[in-house]
């Protein structure tokens, strides 16, 4: 990531905003059964948002490493 500072500076200014726009929606709860229910739905989407956002950066370099998989994959099974 200190290799790519625009990519950590998008990456920061995604988050923000996400957290703004989360913020806004659910700014000003009340502490009834209903607002409880809101807070772990946020809670949720929190954590969905998070590991979501983790998994992509996983997806979109697996692409690119597959032809080496695919030999090592080959050279291991002529090893046996």
């Amino acid at each position: 990531m200190s290799r790519n500072p625009m990519e950590t500076r998008i990456l920061a200014i995604q988050s923000a905003f996400i957290a703004i726009i989360f913020g806004l929606i659910y700014l000003r709860l009340d502490m009834n059964q209903e607002g409880v229910q809101n807070i772990n739905g946020v809670l949720f989407l929190i954590i969905t948002n998070a590991s979501f956002s983790n998994m992509f950066g996983v997806l979109n370099s697996f692409p690119a490493e597959l032809p080496i998989f695919y030999r090592d994959h080959q050279n291991s099974m002529y090893r046996t």
